[in-house]
């Protein structure tokens, strides 16, 4: 893939993450308003009653920002910016309830005690909302918000008049009992405990952001695998998608299989390329191609190759299928149908109509690849494309919009769909060229004549 087309696919797949972005921030609040429930009960549990509607009120806070963040993005208000300052609110909301007293305790702990009740610990919820965001850059920021908040408030809590801490105490190697006297100190400051868990903290978002972030370069190689399996179906069928889309290598060791074969192209092409502008030649190929190419596909076919202002197409590979000659001809009658449907519209904006002929036989293929080390084409040869194409063209003269050989109208028969025949007019042997046996042909016209 050249360097545009690589960038045009790396903008949709960004697209799609930025898409995917709100509907997991949706999901995320809601997980939020969840969690806070069994958080908020515990707190009213372990705490007396009027103390409790404090910290419950506080907590409530968290459900309340994940509501927000739901109606943003069910009222189309969200922005990306967003998710960084709601990180960054839950951080200073966090900070805040570690350093605050609680106005309704009749006599409050001491910021130092608060500290050893193991309340950072909620900072990893807040690291997993986060994490809902398939952001590593989020992880990475609600990380350092949360490494902030929690060094603040160990400077704020250390550095108090009246504080005590491992360092301002003095003591190298204390005994037990200057040590119990020391840490049961209600000024103590377990700074080296409380810093621990805020490295922690700063090092599981590191290692959640690496991992988020190899889980979205796994995405996004689907994502390309699934943009160029769409680009295979551009050009084959769905069938033959699947066998090129789950092999490393060639479809297949060359074989031999029956096959339908049609060619189609427009009549007078030549002529039509006298009188009309480069554009317009080109609009008119891209509308043939586009409306044969939909009616190859409706009918289970391989789009082969286009060639010029003809189109090639094979039915039964790579694997061969139970009515393939039927899809062969209703394929070529659909053809025409379109033909005849986009002529309307051209007449209507004062266009020449376009004219088709179809050629189809079938029988024995050999169907593999050709090509060099780089670059393999998959396709079919042998007598029975030779005689599809000299049919295609010996329609001209036979005034026919279809000719099929009676290799193909027998095949069908076999099928047990012998009414698709219904219309056919059966010639006596002609000779085609290249060929020196003459051959029974089947002729279709659309008026019926």
């Amino acid at each position: 893939m050249n360097d545009h087309g690589s960038n045009r696919q790396e903008v949709r797949v960004e697209a799609a993450f930025r898409r995917e972005e709100e509907v997991a921030m949706r999901f995320a609040g809601g997980v939020r308003v969840l969690a806070v429930i069994p958080v908020a009960l515990w707190i009213w549990l372990e705490n007396p009653l009027l103390e409790g509607f404090y910290y419950v009120g506080l907590t409530s806070l968290f459900a309340i920002t994940g509501l927000l963040v739901m109606w943003l993005v069910k009222a189309g208000h969200y922005q990306p910016w967003m998710k960084f300052a709601l990180s960054a609110a839950d951080a200073a909301l966090l900070a805040y309830i570690l350093l605050v007293p609680n106005p309704l305790d009749a006599d409050p702990i001491p910021p130092s005690v608060q500290l050893r009740f193991g309340n950072f610990a909620y900072a990893y919820l807040l690291l997993l909302f986060a994490a809902f965001t398939f952001s590593p850059w989020l992880v990475i920021w609600t990380g350092a918000c949360l490494a902030t908040a929690g060094s603040i408030v160990a400077y704020y809590v250390a550095t108090r008049p009246g504080a005590i801490t491992w360092a301002s105490a003095g003591l190298n190697n204390p005994t037990l009992d200057e040590f119990m006297q020391i840490y049961l100190h209600p000024e103590f400051v377990v700074l080296d405990v409380f810093l621990r868990d805020v490295i922690v903290v700063l090092v599981a978002s590191g290692m959640l952001a690496a991992a988020m972030w190899r889980g979205r370069e796994l995405v996004r190689r689907q994502a390309r695998v699934a943009l160029e399996r769409a680009n295979l179906a551009r050009y084959f069928s769905p069938n033959v998608v699947d066998a090129l889309s789950h092999r490393d290598e060639a479809v297949g060791d060359d074989r031999q299989q029956d096959v339908g074969v049609l060619f189609v192209d427009i009549a007078g092409f030549t002529h039509m390329c006298e009188t009309a502008s480069p554009t317009q030649v080109m609009q008119i190929l891209r509308g043939f191609h586009e409306r044969m190419e939909t009616a190859v596909f409706d009918h289970h076919g391989t789009l082969d190759k286009y060639i010029g202002d003809a189109v090639m197409a094979t039915f039964g590979t790579p694997t061969a299928g139970p009515r393939d000659a039927t899809n062969t001809v209703l394929c070529a009658l659909d053809m025409i149908k379109a033909i005849r449907d986009w002529n309307i519209e051209r007449r209507l904006r004062g266009e020449t109509e376009i004219g088709v002929a179809v050629g189809a036989d079938y029988g024995a293929c050999v169907v593999g690849d050709v090509g060099g080390a780089t670059r393999l084409e998959f396709t079919v040869i042998g007598d029975t494309v030779n005689v599809a194409s000299r049919l295609e063209e010996l329609s001209r003269n036979l005034q026919a919009d279809v000719v099929i050989s009676d290799h193909m109208a027998k095949a069908i028969e076999a099928e047990g769909h012998g009414s698709v025949l219904d219309g056919f007019e059966r010639s006596d042997p002609i000779v085609v060229r290249g060929r020196r046996q003459p051959i029974v042909l089947w002729s279709w016209r659309a008026d019926g004549t």
